[in-house]
């Protein structure tokens, strides 16, 4: 459930396992804060 709206590299297509890394991560206040996180 993270929207990215960041410069669009390539994170569109990631944006499905974000969203399943998310349920992971829900401990996390603000996954905007882990931008390495979100370009694994």
């Amino acid at each position: 459930r993270i929207k990215v709206k960041g410069p669009g590299r390539g994170q569109q297509p990631r944006e499905a396992e974000v969203n399943k890394k998310d349920s992971l991560s829900q401990q996390a206040p603000t996954p905007n804060k882990h931008p390495i996180y979100l370009l694994i």
